[in-house]
């Protein structure tokens, strides 16, 4: 079933939304009842420099952060590159690479014992509704 370009973008803004909201909640926690979890907007922080900080050690779980962090760039990427039909293989690139990044943050929590939170999964969620409609393909693009 393909879908209109106007159908695809309204998905996309709206996944948008969700994912920004995402930043103003609790996204992280020790545990589920956490009284001072962490917020999106800090996990995002922490994941974007913690490789760069002088504290870190190269290990697996810098590894596994600094990926997951870099969803938030691949799905700007992605909308940027929505706006072009000729690269329609680099947005698939870019669907595997956030897919990887997922992953990497869930195998981040697992090794660390951390309970994701709301913002956690409105993140994620908004990602996914972001690139939905290139699961569909649009009119446009027969």
């Amino acid at each position: 079933m393909k879908i209109s370009q106007v159908v695809a973008w309204l998905i996309r803004v709206v996944g948008l939304a969700v994912f920004a909201v995402a930043f103003l909640l609790p996204a992280l926690g020790l545990d589920p009842h956490d009284e001072h979890p962490l917020m999106g907007w800090k996990c995002a922080s922490i994941a974007l420099t913690m490789p760069f900080s002088k504290e870190a050690t190269f290990n697996l779980d810098v590894i596994l952060v600094s990926l997951s962090g870099w969803l938030n760039l691949f799905v700007i990427l992605y909308l940027v590159f929505c706006l072009f039909k000729q690269l329609k293989m680099a947005r698939w690139v870019l669907v595997g690479l956030s897919a990887a990044s997922m992953i990497s943050t869930w195998v981040f929590f697992g090794r660390q014992h951390y309970v994701p939170l709301m913002g956690h999964f409105l993140w994620i969620a908004g990602a996914v509704i972001i690139i939905l409609p290139e699961f569909f393909g649009s009119k446009q693009e027969g």
